[in-house]
């Protein structure tokens, strides 16, 4: 008497069938669903020259804010937010070596006691340029 081999089981081939079909449902509902979004903001933000033109001229409509107190040129504030010592300070030097010291301003908040010198930084920018008024935080 010879033992029959169990019959093999289809319940595997299909619940592979069944995961690869969710699958490929999850891919093209996620394509359909990042085509539909690229569309409504393609839709949303219209880069034709003549709404642009439009909104130049609305701008240019809006009246100028004079400063009576401001006189000379305006400058850009950079304020570094540190706890010590200031990370990517070479990085900060060769941005600043470049520009014009007129156009900038630089501030540098960190804890109270720390002061920015030669031993604590390899920028000359930041020497003497903290906040006198430093809270702990």
């Amino acid at each position: 008497m010879m033992k029959r081999a169990p019959p093999v089981s289809s319940s595997l081939f299909s619940k592979s069938q069944n995961l690869w079909l969710i699958w490929k449902l999850l891919i093209i509902l996620s394509i359909i669903f990042l085509v539909m979004t690229l569309a409504r903001i393609q839709f949303y933000y219209d880069t034709s020259p003549q709404s642009y033109s439009g909104r130049v001229h609305r701008r240019s409509q809006l009246p100028m804010i004079d400063d009576e107190g401001f006189e000379g040129n305006p400058r850009i504030a950079y304020l570094f937010l540190v706890r010590r010592d200031l990370p990517l300070d070479f990085l900060w030097q060769s941005f600043f070596e470049n520009a014009d010291a007129a156009n900038y301003s630089i501030y540098v908040h960190s804890e109270p006691g720390f002061i920015l010198d030669e031993t604590t930084t390899r920028s000359s920018f930041f020497f003497n340029r903290q906040l006198s008024n430093s809270i702990k935080w």
